[in-house]
């Protein structure tokens, strides 16, 4: 039991960014990929109005950008957001296939 819980706090507190995507948009989006510093993350294909949760482990501050395609087309890419570990990031694809990104870093208000 102290062994199980122990190892529940260490992959527990392993720096890392929450991350949800959010598609706003009538169309698939396909070939999702966050990329930062630590190399790209690829993500599932979103169907219209889904949503995904990822965590991304993170060892220090880092710049998070998405990219893929929306009916297609490549999404715009945003100059993307500034994450640290314990950040949670929002993005959502818009139907223009723009992103509104929400960051909140730790100890900032709700």
């Amino acid at each position: 039991m102290i062994i199980a819980l122990g190892a529940w706090l260490l992959v527990s507190c392993a720096p890392s960014v929450s991350v949800t995507v959010v598609s706003e948009a009538t169309a698939r989006l396909d070939s999702l990929v966050l990329v930062g510093t630590i190399g790209p993350r690829h993500l599932r294909d979103l169907a219209p109005l889904e949503s995904l949760r990822v965590s991304i482990e993170i060892p220090g501050e880092d710049m998070l950008q998405l990219r893929g395609r929306l009916a297609g087309r490549a999404l715009p890419r945003p100059f993307g957001t500034y994450v640290e570990p314990g950040a949670q990031v929002r993005i959502a694809v818009l139907p223009d296939g723009s992103q509104k990104i929400t960051t909140r870093l730790p100890g900032e208000a709700r």
